[in-house]
């Protein structure tokens, strides 16, 4: 099975114990349903930013590119990281990985 873009990929996820997880490198993304969906809807130009920062996630999380940072209520327990200035990545740490949920303008907070 290929590890190498939003459409392409589906695995049994474990949650982790904690939200908290320091990860250096990201083993493994699943991308919901939700989340593919939106991809496709982007223009191609977020397209490319979201799969060049999806590599970046992976090789490090906490990259300062990526202005990854805990959401706090309604959204807690979930995190998010810049694609662009106006583009984010709705995501959950799990054990060896992450479960992205939606990408999109600042709307995929509501």
């Amino acid at each position: 099975m290929s590890n190498t873009g939003p459409g392409e990929r589906s695995w049994q996820v474990h949650r982790a114990a904690s939200a908290d997880i320091n990860m250096t490198v990201v083993a493994y993304v699943h991308y919901t349903s939700d989340f593919r969906r939106a991809y496709r809807k982007l223009p191609r130009n977020i397209q490319d930013a979201v799969d060049k920062k999806d590599k970046l996630f992976r090789s490090n999380p906490y990259h300062s590119g990526l202005n990854t940072h805990k959401l706090h209520k309604p959204l807690e327990g979930l995190w998010s990281f810049w694609v662009t200035r106006n583009y984010r990545i709705l995501f959950e740490f799990i054990e060896d990985g992450a479960i992205f949920y939606d990408v999109g303008t600042h709307d995929i907070y509501r």
